[in-house]
């Protein structure tokens, strides 16, 4: 019959897959976003501590180094001055941890450094460096693992030499009076009755009993 319908063909697609497909990208998309700004909030943090790291480094309020196993990376010039390099030598290859140590402290630094590579840091400890001169340099050191190629590390060195140097005059001044003392007290049990003792580099006086009773001095 003339515009009656004769049949029909159907035509059915699932598209439940297709969803699926879908949800899965948007999820991987949403991830991969994520994962972005967590990488971009990781460099900006990484910028920043590197940018605190170097104006450290420059400050030159102390000595700052990069080491790879026993040859010195980089180092600042506080670092080149209490040890008497230059950053032709820096550059050149020729500081060297080992080659800068005491022998009596390298099992010091043995013990340290796999403290350091178990920990990942070492706790903060007391040694020397040869100078350039041929002289010692006393110095509180502490340093710690770098992330990446095994065996690099970064290093902070203090110079204590004023410490030093003040811990031994007072050293020398305590044996002194102690001489002073029992230099006294012999020449005391020696000659009973009126001793007096003059230290001029002290600037002090000791009087015996005997003495301080004659003529009234303490």
């Amino acid at each position: 019959l003339q515009g009656a319908i004769a049949g029909y063909v159907s035509v059915n697609r699932d598209l439940t897959a297709r969803k699926q497909d879908e949800a899965a990208l948007a999820r991987l998309v949403e991830d991969l976003e994520t994962e972005r700004r967590r990488l971009e909030e990781a460099n900006q943090a990484l910028r920043e501590s590197e940018q605190k790291s170097r104006r450290l480094i420059d400050s030159n309020l102390i000595g700052v180094l990069y080491g790879r196993g026993g040859q010195i990376i980089e180092a600042n010039d506080a670092f080149l001055r209490m040890t008497g390099y230059t950053r032709a030598d820096l550059l050149g290859g020729r500081i060297h941890w080992r080659e800068m140590t005491p022998p009596n402290y390298l099992p010091v630094d043995e013990q340290h450094s796999r403290e350091a590579v178990t920990r990942g840091e070492s706790v903060p400890y007391e040694k020397e460096f040869i100078h350039k001169d041929g002289g010692r340099v006393p110095v509180m050191i502490g340093y710690a693992m770098l992330p990446g190629q095994a065996g690099d590390y970064v290093c902070f060195v203090i110079d204590i030499s004023e410490r030093k140097q003040a811990e031994k005059a007072l050293q020398e001044s305590e044996n002194a009076l102690r001489i002073s003392e029992e230099r006294f007290r012999l020449a005391e049990q020696a000659v009973p009755g009126m001793v007096y003792d003059l230290d001029l580099a002290a600037n002090a006086s000791t009087h015996s009993e005997g003495m301080q009773r004659l003529v009234g001095v303490k």
